[in-house]
């Protein structure tokens, strides 16, 4: 999401009425920082200090935790996800960073991978990370072990963007200066990856009729 100079938040309850009940200041204007919901916590996930807060009361948010991502200079948190209070964030060459916030007042790192790739958008389909990887391409990575993660493998894809993850299928977008493309990829059976893979790509520009959201 992108910040001016706050994040805001807006009673959307009357739309005819559009109400700000509350606005937080951020400390680098112009930024783009990722951010997640998992009530009642909204995690902000700046260029390298992860923010937690409460948002039971949305009419004050209460900052609950923060965590210093430690990426080194020129690496900063790309996406974020969270699940059961568990955080997964990517930050370009630094990997992926899981951490355990369960407890907001004590929040620790439970491990970091990272192979020498780019780690940018991430997906999780039960304990299966798909990540967009601006060096590799699309990334499938076992986390049935969250202190020791697992590569499965990689399908490269130039400039991957977005990505989506439904069913059977990752939809991931591609971005080069000769053609925008979804590249759709049969990931039925991740642990065979590498192995036996189905891929169809769609020109975006050309093939529009075959889209649809």
């Amino acid at each position: 999401i992108y910040f001016s100079q706050s994040f805001s938040v807006y009673d959307l309850s009357n739309l005819e009425n559009i109400e700000r009940i509350y606005n937080l200041p951020v400390y680098q204007p112009g930024t783009i920082y990722p951010i997640f919901i998992e009530e009642p916590f909204f995690y902000l996930a700046q260029e390298r200090v992860l923010r937690i807060f409460d948002i039971s009361d949305p009419d004050t948010l209460l900052q609950v935790g923060a965590y210093n991502n430690h990426w080194d200079q020129g690496r900063g948190t790309k996406d974020i996800l969270v699940q059961e209070g568990i955080i997964y964030l990517t930050g370009g060459q630094g990997g992926l960073n899981i951490i355990d916030a369960t407890n907001p007042d004590r929040i620790e790192l439970i491990s970091n991978y990272s192979d020498g790739g780019d780690f940018r958008e991430i997906q999780i389909v039960e304990d299966i990370a798909y990540i967009t990887d601006m060096r590799f391409g699309l990334r499938i990575i076992d986390l049935a072990d969250l202190n020791e993660p697992d590569s499965l493998g990689s399908l490269y894809i130039a400039r991957p963007s977005e990505i989506c993850v439904r069913e059977n299928y990752a939809y991931v977008g591609s971005d080069t200066t000769s053609a925008t493309s979804l590249i759709m990829v049969d990931i039925s059976d991740p642990e065979n990856f590498l192995k036996e893979f189905n891929v169809k790509v769609i020109n975006c520009l050309d093939d529009m009729d075959e889209v649809s959201i």
